[in-house]
């Protein structure tokens, strides 16, 4: 994995996203501080996030980052859907179901 993600630096993620290398690299490390045990990090997302083929993955990787950073299971420190209805995504709400976790 580290070989993969090797080739996403800075100056690449900010061509292919139109945002700023300093930007960038403030809003990872203002994010990466809330795996401090005493603050929590929650991300929001809408159905940009879901609505393509591999929008399971996306909000799986969401959870993932979460699952790092030690944000799981604290107060307030989740991954959830934006809706404009409660009842829009039912049971996917959560971060992952216990039938998808790996075997340990």
């Amino acid at each position: 994995m580290k070989r993969h993600y090797a080739r996403y630096t800075l100056e690449k993620i900010s061509r292919i996203t139109g945002c700023p290398r300093d930007k960038l690299e403030a809003v990872y490390k203002l994010y990466a501080s809330t795996g401090d045990p005493s603050k929590t990090g929650t991300i929001l997302y809408a159905m940009g996030q879901t609505q393509h083929t591999v929008g399971s993955q996306n909000v799986r990787a969401l959870s993932m980052v979460q699952l790092l950073l030690g944000n799981l299971g604290g107060r307030e420190a989740v991954s959830m859907p934006c809706a404009g209805s409660q009842t829009f995504r039912g049971q996917r709400t959560r971060d992952f179901w216990l039938i998808s976790l790996p075997d340990m």
